[in-house]
């Protein structure tokens, strides 16, 4: 009988040791979308609490003011905010939630495609942060100030025309290989 328990005992730990050592479920998320995908690993995942505690400290610190979200959010501050479906001053998930004029590859921005939407104000100093911006199309707006000279080193298609920039054609852009 003390044989037969041990078994049952023995197998129920190894069962609980499995099941707590198995994730409860996997997704697919990137480093570079900030706090936001965080939040959802720590939520879709079995952590610790000094984990958790750690990866939201480290976006909050850290990531998020270097994430494609926050430079999203800056720009349609820089923008103005001007009524564009779905975009929002903070926070939110412009590929999950479909964004006007956001298009995306899993959960990476690569296009901003803006053209006569009647958009004002500037560019800001953010765009550097779209680590996989492919297309900026933000033609036939009245966007002014000046080209930034910090764009996504990413940057294959860039259509500014039909706006109101002033100053010359920043020199940065020659280093853009792609573009």
């Amino acid at each position: 009988m003390p044989c037969m328990k041990w078994d049952a005992n023995g197998n129920l730990m190894i069962g609980f040791l499995v099941l707590f050592m198995m994730p409860f479920s996997a997704g697919f998320t990137d480093s570079r979308d900030g706090i936001f995908l965080t939040l959802k690993s720590i939520v879709t995942r079995r952590v610790s609490v000094l984990e958790k505690f750690v990866m939201v400290l480290t976006s909050v610190l850290f990531m998020d003011v270097f994430s494609p979200v926050f430079a999203i959010n800056r720009l349609y501050a820089a923008l103005g905010s001007p009524p564009l479906q779905g975009w929002v001053q903070a926070g939110g998930d412009p590929c999950a939630e479909a964004w006007q004029g956001v298009q995306c590859v899993i959960s990476n921005i690569t296009q901003l495609i803006l053209n006569g939407a009647n958009l004002r104000g500037e560019l800001g100093t953010d765009l550097d942060s779209f680590t996989s911006m492919i297309e900026i199309d933000l033609t036939d707006n009245h966007i002014s100030g000046s080209i930034p000279s910090n764009l996504p080193s990413t940057i294959k298609t860039l259509y500014l025309s039909g706006n109101q920039f002033t100053g010359s054609i920043p020199s940065s852009l020659s280093i853009l290989s792609q573009l």
